[in-house]
């Protein structure tokens, strides 16, 4: 296998007229590997991705996939990228199996028809036709139509839950990448429920410094710390609601979510 990355993009121009849709981005994906590519829209991520496809040109910057250029290599590439369609492109009468049988015989060593559909969970819904199938179902066939190639890269949709590598993308520019864990921190918040109206310096001057504490909505409460919630924060919080003769209910410790951290970074929501 190469050594190259699955994709490579050094800055990525592409603009719209007198909009810019994606200004100077970059980013690397490595094999072996899922990347994610979030943003609100309007970010770039969809232009991002059809330049990757060759389905656009970039007005400036480079992208190679697979080491190769999406357009001038597109023939090369084609047997070896699988693209998982977000929605349509499946004729509406046609049966699950006979579809990737079609889809099949477009490829000189394809995977086994049949496997795929036990594979991705469709085995009973084999002579169903598309349109009868349920939206979660739809989406399995897109996926099994996107690997029937044996492809050395696959373009999905909402992959970030598997994601080895995220990069957060807004106004045309990566904005943060990493792992999932780097980017959000492990479990470093703490909710509960109480009485509304809690006094929140009161309860911050109980706590690690770097705190953050918060009421939203009324009555659910935050507390949060840069690396992970430990006991001493545990017993900080409670002994002080014990004090004050709060009872504290459904404490849950989580994780910081990729749309938290992109509130921080932006103050916009991550699908906006």
């Amino acid at each position: 296998m190469s050594n190259l990355p699955a994709v490579e993009i050094d800055g990525l121009v592409k603009r719209y007229r007198s909009v810019t849709a994606v200004a100077g981005l970059s980013l690397r994906a490595e094999r072996a590997q899922v990347t994610a590519i979030l943003g609100p829209n309007g970010a770039g991520k969809t232009t991002t991705i059809e330049i990757c496809e060759g389905y656009r040109k970039a007005d400036g910057g480079t992208v190679r996939v697979l080491g190769l250029d999406p357009v001038t290599d597109a023939r090369e590439l084609r047997s070896k990228v699988g693209v998982m369609l977000q929605t349509g492109g499946v004729p509406t009468s046609a049966r699950a199996a006979e579809y990737l049988r079609v889809m099949a015989g477009f490829y000189a060593n394809p995977l086994d028809p049949a496997a795929l559909l036990t594979a991705v969970g469709l085995t009973g819904s084999a002579r169903t036709p598309y349109k009868q199938l349920s939206g979660g179902q739809q989406q399995r066939l897109a996926l099994a139509a996107a690997v029937i190639g044996r492809p050395e890269l696959v373009f999905l949709e909402e992959a970030e839950r598997l994601a080895d590598q995220v990069v957060i993308v807004d106004h045309g520019q990566v904005v943060a990448s990493g792992g999932c864990a780097e980017l959000t921190g492990s479990d470093g918040q703490l909710r509960f429920r109480a009485e509304p109206g809690l006094d929140l310096a009161g309860l911050l001057a109980a706590l690690p410094a770097g705190a953050i504490a918060k009421e939203s909505p009324s009555g659910h409460y935050l507390v949060e710390v840069a690396e992970r919630v430990d006991p001493q924060l545990i017993a900080s919080v409670t002994a002080w609601c014990a004090e004050h003769g709060v009872l504290a209910r459904d404490l849950q410790i989580e994780s910081r979510t990729l749309e938290d951290l992109f509130l921080e970074l932006t103050g916009r929501g991550l699908r906006s």
